[in-house]
């Protein structure tokens, strides 16, 4: 699995990591799911953030901005399919539906 994760309001919360979101996505490496920082930060306020989730134990296998092909995308503006279009529709609504109406959500 695939997991892009984003940083401000999600690892980090009020200046404090998440310890129980980095405590799952360790175990998830662990397990053999890939894991990456999916933030719209760059420079050196990328840098911090990376090194702030080095210096609390995660490591990522990738750093992306922008578009990213994930199985699973942590946010903390995230919602859920269900939250865009009801519950009944999104009942055996594939992943690339999914995607789709997310995108369109964001514009």
């Amino acid at each position: 699995m695939v997991i892009a994760v984003d940083f401000d309001g999600t690892i980090v919360k009020n200046g404090k990591a998440d310890r129980e979101l980095i405590t799952y996505l360790l175990e998830e490496q662990k397990n053999g799911s890939r894991v990456g920082l999916w933030t719209c930060r760059t420079g050196d306020a990328r840098e911090r953030a990376i090194e702030f989730c080095r210096k609390n134990g995660l490591v990522f296998d990738f750093v992306a901005e922008g578009k990213v092909y994930a199985d699973c995308y942590l946010d903390s503006k995230a919602k859920r399919p269900e939250e865009v279009v009801g519950k009944n529709v999104v009942k055996g609504m594939s992943r690339q539906r999914m995607t789709r109406l997310s995108e369109q959500r964001g514009k």
